[in-house]
């Protein structure tokens, strides 16, 4: 730990979870089942946070309490829990920020734990986890729309706590068309290492997109060995940026990159830009302005059609390609680089030139586009 935070500089942000066997109701799925005694939690809680308070600075109580593969006890039981929890946090360091546990999907469990006054008064942070397209048949692109509809029950709740997606992943298992119970590949290249990429600067894209949250996570760091026992299917095998003996894979390369985009801020400007596409696109085009007054506009072919997950595809769609236009709010120089998810400099061709505030892009399948502009001042 000393390692990670101080030589790496790496920010840790541990969840505190589960009953042992010696504190539970029950032997059955133990790990997951309410602590018997919650008092004895919250001295655990206090212990801990105690100790390490000058190199941990958040500390985040359970995991998707939402989801009984993780949490067996009822509502009323987290709920408590979740209070005795916190306080002892904030006992333990008044300046740590307290993060309820991260929400597997249930909008609803949010709104009604804002109702519960005691349970959330210690909280700073509320947090979402993701896993569209491989745990879920939503696309990814319903990511803002996610976000959004949780912002707006904080809003109506007069809760002004923060947002994090402190999990979102996308695997690089896929067995033929199947990738899980939830959700079948449409494209081969679809699951894939290199598609996982791909996916990652979509997701995080889409995150910062939507304006409303102030941390994002990539789950997980490494893959996980076939010998290793594991909560759920495959796929939580392959949901690494290395592979299980440690070399990198494409999705890296694609988190390094996005990092260097992004890692001063960005404002996004999506609002101000407006896109020339064919009808039926599937074009997603999201646009940023950096400190350095440079525009990024990050475009792609969507993989999802929306309810139609898993059907049987025409081969004459694949592959696909749009020619789409942006036209920016700023007077651009004229001097466009275009890159990949990777950050590989990509080959300009006719479609790829401004012209005033226009700029042209051929979209192809299986790759982000990223269109790198400086604003006139």
């Amino acid at each position: 730990m000393r390692s990670a935070s101080e030589q790496w500089h790496i920010r840790l942000v541990p969840y505190i979870c589960y009953t042992p066997r010696w504190a539970s109701k029950s032997a059955q799925n133990f790990w997951s089942q309410p602590p018997t005694n919650t008092a004895a939690f919250a001295d655990f809680v206090r212990a801990l946070v105690g100790r390490y308070k000058d190199r941990i600075h958040s500390w985040e109580i359970w995991n998707e309490p939402d989801n009984r593969e993780y949490w067996l006890g009822s509502f009323e039981e987290f709920a408590g829990l979740l209070n005795a929890g916190s306080r002892a946090a904030h006992e333990a360091d008044p300046e740590a920020q307290i993060v309820m546990g991260g929400l597997a999907w249930n909008l609803g469990f949010l709104a009604a734990i804002l109702t519960n006054k005691a349970a959330i008064q210690n909280i700073n942070v509320f947090n979402l986890h993701n896993y569209y397209e491989t745990w879920s048949n939503e696309s990814l692109e319903k990511i803002p729309e996610y976000v959004g509809r949780a912002a707006e029950i904080l809003a109506a709740h007069r809760n002004d706590s923060r947002l994090w997606m402190a999990e979102v992943g996308y695997s690089s298992f896929r067995r033929g068309n199947f990738v899980s119970a939830q959700t079948e590949a449409d494209y081969p290249y679809e699951h894939t290492d290199s598609y996982q990429a791909t996916s990652l600067f979509r997701a995080l894209t889409l995150v910062l997109a939507s304006g409303k949250v102030s941390l994002v996570t990539w789950y997980r760091i490494h893959d996980l060995p076939e010998a290793q026992e594991i909560i759920g299917d495959e796929n939580n095998r392959h949901l690494g940026v290395l592979d299980e003996a440690g070399h990198e894979k494409p999705a890296l390369k694609a988190l390094r990159y996005f990092e260097t985009l992004f890692g001063q801020g960005a404002l996004g400007c999506d609002d101000k830009v407006s896109v020339e596409k064919p009808v039926g696109s599937r074009a997603e085009v999201h646009s940023f302005l950096l400190p350095d007054d440079r525009i990024v506009f990050a475009a792609w072919l969507r993989t999802a059609v929306p309810g139609q997950r898993g059907r049987t595809l025409n081969p004459k769609e694949i592959p696909r390609s749009e020619r789409i236009a942006i036209v920016s709010p700023f007077e651009l120089n004229g001097n466009t680089q275009v890159f990949n998810e990777l950050g590989g400099v990509e080959a300009r061709n006719a479609h790829e030139r401004t012209k005033e505030r226009r700029l042209e892009l051929e979209l192809t399948d299986s790759h982000v586009k990223v269109a790198i502009l400086k604003r006139k001042s």
